[in-house]
């Protein structure tokens, strides 16, 4: 899907029915290298600000629970790591949809840093 459909659709959906996450890692390429399972803070020192053209859409899933967006996060991050199954690494972006809005969480290696832009 193109022209921002996906992110409307993501949207719309979240709202009626459970928040909509995506997960993105840092594409394949050597010139990554210094990005790659770097803190945000070490990204900052080198300038280097986190960007959707330097990812790519690595999955995606619904998150589920009463507990804030975050902890539902880090439920989902603590649940793939342990199955080892399209784990969550330092330095991956996750993607939120939830009730009209959308947010963005760096994952560092001391937890989720919310990100203003991605």
């Amino acid at each position: 899907m193109y022209d921002g459909v996906k992110e409307r659709y993501f949207l719309y959906f979240s709202g009626i029915f459970n928040p909509i996450y995506e997960q993105y890692k840092l594409k394949d390429d050597s010139k990554y290298a210094r990005q790659r399972f770097s803190s945000l803070q070490t990204l900052s020192e080198n300038s280097i600000q986190p960007l959707i053209d330097d990812y790519e859409l690595h999955g995606c899933g619904i998150l589920s629970g009463d507990d804030s967006l975050k902890q539902m996060i880090e439920s989902v991050i603590n649940t793939k790591n342990f199955c080892h199954n399209n784990s969550f690494s330092v330095g991956d972006v996750i993607k939120v949809f939830h009730a009209n809005n959308q947010y963005f969480y760096y994952v560092d290696p001391i937890g989720l840093k919310q990100l203003s832009i991605f």
